[in-house]
């Protein structure tokens, strides 16, 4: 639909360049997904046809009503009269409710160079390339929004399902890459001002000349040119840049680019060419900036920072002599690599630390409600000592400064990749949700013990009545959840039903584990239920238990392994 839209726009300009200019109103339209707006165009002449590229249009002549789509965009509409004059205005077409991360900002620069002509032998290899280290910064928890990336080539499936994912940025429609994509690249990354993390730029060209950017056959950018946009750039934001570049004889660019606060990294000496391969199947066997992204045995998706990363897979392209200067003199030495060791993918906060969560929440009409952070520990699938589910919550408050939003992760103590989602609620009962974002909290100690609380209203309750019970577990990294309701007995040994998920009992004296979502430091409820007619009254017990994962319940206790809170209640008629 894209594709056809702008041919029949091309064609149309063509033939009404000097034609009448049609005017529209409202001039800068915005609606909110799934709204509606009233369109006026005036100066045209005869029969109108109203086409959106994305949204749809009611009614028809000078005044329509167009109905925005279910997504977010920008949508065009076109306007097309009797004698062949056209206009078109663009829509912003918004969420109704919103959440933004403003706590984990950060952005990437992706340039698939070289151009997709026959003389550049590299092209389907480095596509490839470019496609892998795309999906690594969408692995890594990058938004599509966080990711700019230039290609010739429109299409790009990065998660390999056959279909095309719409994620190249520019040039639009396709052509091959000019100088003036990479400024405005850069000056997309500045609309994104301050940022927690460096900027990271990736240059993937495989052909490559002395200090310079080949972009395609016939367009060069020079060093001279492109680090002044650097300096700019570094300079407005404040911000520092990773620069990594895989492209023959790249390693001239390491003098031409260097500066404070700015790592660049290339795949091969000033003198030598990059090497690239490809087996029958296609897959991408050797370059060095696929394995170092994407690679095994340290890379960045594997969670090495850009120096270790560099540091290993250097190693392993010794013939190409890769080069990396992170301390702004501009060359290359083994005094460098210290300031890119810190830098991840993934942002990194010390075990035992806080974390300040900040976050913009707005609403079309009406007023934000509640803003909350769900953080889900990402568990690596080898360690099986490790439950599956668990979860925090973070409740944020609103600030003096209009839609910020902001809270505080309090002792930060298990040692893993988290997923952070941001949530709000509007005056309507909407809830929208943030893209998630990844975060590492690095350390191998837990400084505290497992502790788990169980908590009912009251002692005692009638048949028929309301009963609800809460367990709150906290520091249960790689602990089993159990509960489990004890029932009257006058002689040994008890008999127990266990508790699965809410309200939902395992078979009598069958020690199943809690399989529903867990809330790591805070309540889960556990039952929530009126007691039923028919429930022999009598002394009853609910016990919650934290025990080693993957391991036996009972061993545990007779070892004494296992951390228990209980609580008892009586139910009578």
């Amino acid at each position: 639909m894209r594709f056809y839209f702008y041919v029949i726009w091309f064609i149309t300009f063509l033939s009404v360049a000097h034609a009448t200019e049609l005017t529209f109103t409202p001039a800068t339209p915005t609606v909110p997904v799934g709204g509606q707006l009233t369109l006026t165009v005036s100066g045209t002449r005869g029969e109108v046809t109203w086409t959106p590229m994305h949204g749809q249009i009611q009614g028809s002549g000078t005044q329509v009503i167009y109905l925005a789509p279910a997504q977010a965009s920008i949508d065009v509409v076109m306007v097309l009269d009797a004698e062949g004059n056209l206009g078109t205005v663009s829509i912003q077409v918004v969420p109704a409710l919103a959440v933004t991360h403003l706590t984990f900002s950060r952005a990437a620069i992706l340039i698939l160079g070289g151009g997709d002509e026959e003389v550049n032998p590299h092209w389907a290899t480095t596509q490839v390339i470019a496609q892998h280290i795309y999906r690594t910064l969408h692995d890594k928890g990058f938004s599509d929004a966080e990711i700019y990336y230039l290609s010739p080539s429109s299409w790009m499936d990065f998660n390999e399902d056959g279909q095309r994912d719409n994620i190249v940025d520019a040039p639009n429609p396709e052509r091959p890459l000019v100088t003036t994509d990479i400024q405005e690249a850069l000056a997309w990354a500045n609309t994104l001002g301050k940022l927690e993390q460096p900027l990271s730029l990736f240059f993937i060209a495989g052909q490559g000349e002395t200090d310079k950017w080949v972009l395609n056959s016939n367009q060069r950018l020079d060093a001279s040119t492109l680090k002044p946009w650097l300096d700019d750039y570094q300079n407005t934001t404040g911000n520092s840049v990773v620069l990594v570049m895989d492209a023959s004889y790249s390693g001239t660019l390491l003098k031409s680019l260097a500066a404070p606060q700015r790592g660049v990294i290339s795949s091969t000496s000033a003198e030598l060419e990059a090497q690239f391969s490809r087996n029958d199947k296609g897959k991408v066997i050797q370059g060095f900036s696929e394995f170092m992204v994407a690679g095994e045995g340290g890379s960045l998706l594997g969670g090495s920072s850009f120096g270790e990363a560099f540091k290993i897979n250097m190693k392993n392209y010794s013939n190409q002599q890769p080069q990396l200067d992170d301390n702004g003199d501009g060359v290359s030495t083994n005094q460098d690599g210290q300031e890119l060791s810190k830098v991840f993918l993934t942002p990194r906060i010390a075990l035992g630390a806080s974390l300040s969560l900040r976050a913009k929440a707005t609403a079309w009409s009406g007023e934000v409600q509640q803003v909350w952070a769900e953080l889900r520990m990402l568990l690596d699938e080898k360690d099986k000592t490790v439950p599956s589910l668990l979860l925090q919550r973070v409740n944020l408050s609103p600030t003096p400064e209009a839609n910020l939003w902001e809270g505080l992760w309090n002792e930060v103590v298990y040692p893993s990749e988290y997923e952070v989602t941001l949530y709000a609620t509007d005056q309507q009962g909407q809830v929208a949700s943030s893209p998630p974002v990844k975060l590492q909290v690095t350390g191998v100690e837990i400084p505290f013990q497992p502790s788990i609380q169980v908590t009912l209203a009251k002692d005692t309750y009638q048949i028929g009545e309301s009963f609800k019970a809460e367990v709150l577990e906290r520091l249960s990294w790689k602990m089993d959840l159990y509960v489990a309701v004890i029932l009257p007995s006058d002689s040994p040994p008890p008999q127990f039903i266990a508790l699965t998920q809410l309200n939902q009992f395992a078979p009598l004296n069958q020690p199943s584990k809690w399989e529903a979502e867990r809330w790591l430091e805070d309540s889960v409820t556990v039952l929530d239920l009126t007691l039923p007619v028919g429930l022999t009254p009598g002394q009853y017990c609910l016990l919650g238990i934290l025990s080693p994962a993957k391991e036996d319940v009972f061993k545990m206790m007779n070892q004494k392994q296992w951390v228990t809170s209980e609580k008892c209640f009586g139910v009578v008629q």
